[in-house]
């Protein structure tokens, strides 16, 4: 199980926390990106240790916990890759990947737009302050 728990008083209770995910990513990349991508983006998302920085789950790992097969996950951090969404630096031996989550790009997500348009797709929100 991912939630954390403290001890208070004389029972468990689910320590309160959350994980950011940024909505352009669900409104506008998943279309592209597809279920499976974006649910291993948001593992990367929760995953991330604070002070390094970037998560380091194994492939083990994500397909356990997602029931999926590592094959899977291979492809799905293929396309996290290409969409920008995640750098990838790989482990030796047994190091883990890091997995660093990147900030939408603006260019990414005008190529999205100016396809979606092309398509007759229309967007959930048009927004581009606070992209790189």
């Amino acid at each position: 199980m991912l939630h954390n728990t403290y001890f208070q008083g004389t029972s468990w209770i689910p320590k309160v926390n959350y994980t950011k995910y940024s909505n352009i990513v669900l409104d506008y990349f998943l279309p592209h990106i597809g279920q499976t991508a974006y649910t291993i983006y948001c593992l990367y998302c929760r995953l991330v240790n604070a002070d390094l920085g970037y998560a380091y789950p194994t492939l083990d790992t994500i397909a356990k916990h997602l029931q999926i097969r590592k094959s899977e996950v291979t492809q799905a951090n293929i396309v996290l890759v290409k969409y920008q969404l995640v750098a990838i630096v790989k482990g030796c031996a047994h190091i883990s990947n890091r997995y660093y989550i990147l900030r939408p790009s603006k260019s990414v997500l005008a190529d999205i737009l100016f396809n979606e348009k092309k398509e007759g797709m229309k967007p959930l929100v048009v927004c581009l302050d606070g992209f790189q």
